[in-house]
């Protein structure tokens, strides 16, 4: 964006310097310049608190369970199956199923694309003409024998072949009893837990050299605050763009886990950006909040959540402060459909990134976050969360290394509670 007698003019631009990356020593270099008390390092990255979705689903899982991180109904549980997560995912049976082929006003043999999930006495609603028919015999994988018009409307022709009909359970005859047993089939689910590593380096040089403020240990300790600040942005990005994969190394495996946003275009998807009105929004957020938790969160792109506001109605969006046991959250709240979302701006939904345009439905229930435990070469128990590693056998008198080290997966389930939206065109 130029600028013409301090007005800006044109395309949205900066002349801030972009971010980079360089050494670890040559960060604790860069700080040795100075010694003087008032000097003050401020590390952009250290305190840009960009975990924004870790920290919202953490904290809103921690009040829906009266504070208690143990007992917390959506964030941790351990495995011990490292590296596979695994879980058997149960669908509903199925409610909608689709005609194939006409009817007349009188033809009692109704054609279907599977009557899987139908037994005899089932009252059947036909979509186009809002008859109700009552099933005789289940005569093929296909075929039904039915009675017509059982209820308010008689008997009518069927014209649609691909029609959609809907069951609306049992109604038995006295006397009857032990219908078909019906039932959904699990299938099976798969994730990985991925290993984070994010190294410190310091040498004696940098022990006694670090001169900003004139506070050695505090230099060095930021520089221990970046690089762990560092790796749960890395752990952030990894929660919302994952996607599952494997592979090897020198014949080594690694993992990587499966993000949320995978999730969500396995969920709903839709395009509303094309004249965007409050309607076309409501209706494509009220999908979601039929399955799973009435609770989400509603991860918006840097321009989505202004696009929202402006549409909706104060009435509809309120602030709520969110607060308990070392818990103060303000959040904005969207009721749709009996529903809340949590609406978060998240700082990684940028341009950038190609997501400023879009937002992501998350169910806060069916979102978990996975640690795998073992025992050290001691016996020792320990878990993945998030700890530093001191590596005596690679430090010495002359120079200190350790590892910020993170083993993390992601178990998400039912994709039907979740949704990925493009939201301004």
């Amino acid at each position: 964006m130029a600028v013409n007698n301090g007005y800006p003019s044109g395309s949205e631009s900066s002349t801030i310097p972009a971010p980079v990356s360089s050494s670890a020593a040559a960060e604790i270099t860069s700080l040795e310049a100075f010694d003087n008390t008032e000097m003050d390092v401020v590390d952009i990255s250290y305190a840009s608190g960009k975990q924004k979705f870790l920290q919202t689903i953490l904290a809103l899982g921690r009040l829906r369970n009266g504070g208690d991180l143990k007992s917390q109904g959506l964030t941790e549980i351990v495995s011990n199956n490292f590296p596979n997560i695994q879980w058997l995912e149960q669908d509903e049976e199925a409610k909608v199923l689709t005609l194939n082929g006409t009817m007349t006003n009188v033809a009692t043999t109704m054609i279907l694309v599977s009557t899987v999930g139908v037994t005899p006495g089932m009252i059947i609603r036909i979509v186009e003409t809002n008859e109700n028919v009552r099933v005789t015999t289940v005569d093929s994988a296909t075929n039904l024998t039915v009675v017509r018009g059982q209820g308010s409307i008689a008997g009518t022709a069927v014209t649609i072949a691909s029609g959609k009909v809907t069951l609306l359970g049992m109604a038995a005859q006295a006397g009857f009893s032990n219908p078909d047993a019906m039932g959904s089939t699990g299938a099976q689910k798969t994730n990985y837990i991925q290993t984070f590593i994010d190294g410190v380096d310091v040498n004696n040089f940098n022990q006694m050299s670090a001169k900003v403020g004139g506070d050695k240990r505090k230099t060095l300790m930021n520089a221990m605050g970046q690089a762990r600040s560092e790796h749960m942005q890395k752990i952030e990005l990894a929660m919302l763009y994952g996607q599952k994969a494997t592979g090897t190394v020198g014949g080594q495996p690694y993992y990587a886990t499966e993000g949320v946003f995978d999730v969500c275009r396995a969920g709903w998807t839709s395009d509303i950006s094309s004249s965007l009105t409050r309607v076309k929004l409501d209706e494509a957020l009220s999908t979601p909040m039929n399955y799973g938790s009435t609770s989400k969160i509603l991860l918006c792109g840097t321009r989505v959540k202004p696009a929202i506001s402006d549409l909706f109605y104060n009435s509809q969006v309120h602030t709520e402060t969110l607060t308990g046991d070392n818990l103060n959250l303000t959040v904005e709240k969207l009721t749709v459909n009996g529903g809340e979302y949590y609406m978060i701006q998240h700082p990684y939904m940028d341009a950038n990134r190609g997501m400023d345009k879009y937002a992501a439905v998350v169910d806060i229930e069916n979102f978990k976050l996975v640690y795998p435990t073992g025992f050290d070469i001691n016996g020792k128990a320990y878990n993945g969360k998030t700890r530093f590693e001191f590596l005596p056998n690679q430090s010495n008198h002359a120079r200190q290394r350790g590892d910020w080290v993170t083993h993390i997966g992601t178990k998400i389930t039912n994709p039907n509670a979740f949704a990925f939206l493009k939201v301004v065109s």
